[in-house]
């Protein structure tokens, strides 16, 4: 099997922003391709700290020399494309060109407490990738035009420009399948979570390549990533039970992915409960555990990578073989900065040689 595009990543969960500091570097530090970090205005978890995206970034940025630091995602509902394309633009000329732009139409926890419409999730994140792309390559003599439905420029430019040329990937947090199409036809990347490798690439293979197809584009350069919940451990019980729960969970907030990783387990529906409609009170919070019970084991411990080194690499491999080449490791566990140090010293140097 072929490993040499095959990278590894971390996303480091809200925390104080010196602890933040601290992992970054030491991801860096045991040779980790990127780090990355979420885009929310409320957490899962409601002890965590919660620090502004592109704010992070840049203080990361700063903090490094060589990992590649990016949005896992970024949300194009709270924020203007022209600020998205500004802020990135920024941090990519700041540090030399590192930036992955991972873009998502955002979930409700972080949007109806603040009155920001949930509408046209498909449309707005369509747009805001042509947007986007366009300042990027605007100046004050080659402005940007653009006539959508939700966003439109008339003779407009942004006054610095990334450092990446063309431009910064963009890769698509994409789940339903006409998202997915888009982001063959207009992404540079992909970037879900909680596939099992079948679900993976039957995704790549279906509407993913349509799209690609559609838009007369090679898949060549596209970036196929993926965010699973990993950890790793001597005693296979306590890894099973640390991602076990934590990965029903998810599957039962993904319809898409549920309905391709475990069919014949019942959903409440799209608009009762998705990702984009998230509760966050501890009554519906218990409620969506409890129903992620009739998931069986095996399905949800098919998206996640955990176990003993061994285990972890033969997981990869599997995901690999359905066409991932970048994975944003989502690490478990009570001793994060231990998994971030045996993934660097016993998994990742496998798929390095």
């Amino acid at each position: 099997m072929d490993f040499e595009k095959v990278k590894f990543g971390v996303l480091l969960s809200p925390m104080a922003i010196n602890r933040m500091i601290e992992d970054t570097i030491l991801c860096e530090k045991y040779g980790y391709d990127s780090v990355w970090w979420i885009d929310h205005l409320i957490s899962y978890f409601p002890e965590h700290i919660v620090p502004e995206l592109f704010t992070t970034m840049a203080l990361m940025g700063d903090q490094t020399r060589r990992i590649a630091i990016g949005s896992c995602v970024a949300d194009v509902l709270r924020r203007h494309p022209a600020s998205i394309a500004a802020s990135v633009a920024t941090i990519d000329s700041m540090f030399n060109g590192r930036t992955i732009l991972g873009l998502g139409a955002g979930e409700a926890m972080n949007l109806e407490p603040f009155g920001i419409p949930t509408d046209n999730l498909y449309g707005k994140l369509r747009e805001a990738i042509l947007v986007i792309r366009l300042l990027w390559a605007s100046s004050k003599l080659k402005p940007a035009n653009f006539k959508g439905k939700f966003f439109k420029l008339t003779k407009a430019y942004v006054q610095i420009q990334p450092k990446t040329k063309p431009s910064p990937p963009i890769w698509v947090g994409a789940f339903g399948p006409k998202m997915l199409e888009m982001t063959g036809e207009l992404a540079d990347g992909w970037l879900p979570f909680s596939h099992s490798p079948e679900s993976y690439k039957a995704c790549m293979d279906g509407p993913i390549r349509k799209g690609a197809e559609k838009a007369k584009r090679t898949l060549a350069r596209f970036v196929p990533a993926m965010k699973p919940i990993a950890t790793v451990a001597k005693d296979l019980e306590e890894a099973r039970n640390t991602v076990l729960p934590q990965a029903k969970y998810v599957l039962m907030i993904l319809p898409d992915v549920l309905k391709m990783v475990a069919p014949h387990v019942s959903h409440p529906g799209r608009e009762a409960l998705s990702v984009s409609r998230e509760p966050t009170d501890d009554e519906s919070t218990s409620k969506i555990a409890q129903m992620s019970k009739a998931i069986p084991d095996e399905s949800a411990l098919k998206t996640v990578i955990w176990g003993n080194p061994d285990q972890c690499i033969g997981q990869i491999e599997a995901f690999i073989k359905a066409g991932c080449q970048h994975f944003v490791l989502d690490f478990r566990g009570p001793d994060v900065q231990q998994i971030i140090s045996t993934y660097a010293k016993r998994v990742i140097p496998y798929f390095r040689k």
